[in-house]
């Protein structure tokens, strides 16, 4: 009985310490201290339902900035909708803090970073199963509206890691004003997605494979890791092969990355190329 309980005992101190390593305030402080190194100031936009918390450096005057979107943050934690999304390791900030750009916004996801005692719009929903819905995409459309009216901005390049990927993609499906889409182990089809985990379905969002047709001349670079499991080649292959034969599409296999590292060190020349149609790689 008492080595059950010694047990107990110190399984709970792991359990704590975990936490405690990962508080929500650590999680910010870790973003800020990223963010300036990478020479990038705070950045907070309302939206009509979300504050979005980002990071930012425009010139004076901007044209085509890059817009950082993040991944999905911390959803879950032993497969309970975690209590805040603010991600344990902000992949997209670590990707923008490399690109010395003039221009580079980077933008956390809805609920990230923020106070969600103040958001009364942050139900764990809208970092799980509607962490993709109209609403969603609604309020990144907001953020780069203000900024074309605010700042004059002609129009944008995004980035999106993991889910930010899905986020970007639809972005760049529904617009006018993007110039070209990347995206770093995006989820690009989150039915396809669903079905290799085989876990439930995300019913309250968008899928981006299904707006390809709309996508077939927008210039895309798609970066995928030979080591992610959670993320595998093969959903960038297959929403690349639903645009049909002539489009602007590429897949960059990325031997050594996995989900959440290798990419960093790649982004410090992959940040430069041009997204463009085939002939032009």
């Amino acid at each position: 009985m008492m080595f059950r309980n010694v047990v107990a005992v110190f399984a709970l101190l792991m359990v704590l310490t975990g936490c405690s390593s990962f508080s929500v305030d650590e999680r910010r402080a870790k973003a800020s201290k990223i963010a300036a190194e990478g020479n990038l100031a705070p950045l907070v936009v309302a939206t009509r339902s979300f504050m979005l918390q980002g990071f930012w450096r425009l010139q004076a005057q901007p044209e085509y900035p890059t817009v950082y979107i993040e991944g999905d943050g911390l959803a879950f934690v032993s497969g309970r909708p975690s209590f805040n999304p603010t991600p344990r390791n902000p992949v997209a900030l670590r990707l923008a803090a490399v690109d010395q750009s003039a221009d580079v916004i980077y933008l956390g996801r809805p609920c990230q970073y923020v106070d969600l005692k103040k958001e009364g719009n942050c139900q764990s929903k809208y970092w799980t199963s509607h962490r993709y819905s109209k609403e969603i995409v609604e309020a990144y459309e907001t953020v780069l509206d203000n900024l074309k009216r605010q700042a004059g901005v002609g129009g944008y390049h995004l980035v999106g890691f993991s889910g930010g990927g899905a986020i970007a993609t639809l972005l760049a499906a529904k617009r006018d004003d993007i110039l070209s889409l990347k995206t770093v182990a995006g989820n690009l089809d989150i039915v396809q997605h669903s079905n290799l985990h085989k876990v439930k379905q995300l019913h309250g969002s968008l899928n981006p494979a299904d707006y390809v047709r709309d996508l077939r001349h927008m210039p895309q670079r798609h970066l995928v890791g030979g080591k992610d499991d959670n993320v595998p080649p093969v959903i960038a292959e297959s929403f690349v092969a639903k645009q049909g034969a002539e489009n602007c599409a590429f897949i960059r296999m990325v031997p050594n990355a996995s989900h959440n590292k290798g990419w960093e060190s790649i982004w410090r020349e992959e940040h430069r190329r041009n997204a463009g149609c085939r002939n032009k790689f």
